[in-house]
């Protein structure tokens, strides 16, 4: 009796507590994964699976909307435009990040990122990788924030897109700054 009385108590302190940040984990990987497959999709000019249609896009558009949204979106050389994959963070709440107890957005650093395999692009007269949406000409990046009601928010990821390297980086945040939320330590 004592034991259970003892566990009754103590369960709090033996449950994970870091479960929201394994939750948000999912979330970020998700995000990150579709990025990064539709980016290796443009660099090696495979086709995008829409349906049992195979499309072959002259541009690959990814763009972080608004502070729930990013979109995959993609240019034919017909000018016909379509969305290859419009994620919400609500939408992937149900699915990837099951917890009731926080939510997740995205800050406001929201960027565009063209990836143009026309022949303009090809033969030298545009940019293969065209950035919007920062003031920075090559680098562009949007955090990823785990909130909890009225308590806040801390920063637990950033996704960093390079077009000097033609690459975007996830990176996961180490140690956070509790009283500004912001993130110290990040992973290389």
């Amino acid at each position: 009796m004592v034991i259970w009385v003892f566990i009754f108590i103590m369960k709090p302190f033996f449950e994970n507590n870091n479960k929201d940040y394994l939750y948000i984990e999912s979330c970020i990987n998700k995000v990150y994964g579709d990025m990064n497959n539709f980016m290796y999709a443009s660099s090696t000019s495979k086709g995008l699976m829409s349906g049992t249609i195979s499309i072959f896009p002259e541009q690959y558009i990814i763009k972080f909307k608004n502070s729930n949204q990013f979109w995959l979106e993609y240019k034919k050389s017909d000018g016909t435009t379509g969305s290859y994959l419009v994620d919400s963070l609500t939408w992937l709440k149900e699915y990837y990040c099951r917890s009731n107890t926080y939510t997740s957005k995205f800050s406001w650093e929201l960027f565009s990122l063209t990836i143009d395999k026309s022949s303009s692009a090809t033969n030298g007269n545009s940019q293969w990788y065209v950035l919007s949406g920062t003031s920075a000409p090559f680098t562009g990046g949007v955090s990823m924030y785990l909130c909890y009601g009225t308590t806040g928010c801390r920063e637990v990821a950033k996704f960093e897109v390079d077009t000097r390297i033609q690459m975007i980086k996830k990176r996961k945040c180490l140690t956070i700054n509790n009283a500004v939320g912001q993130c110290n330590n990040r992973d290389q």
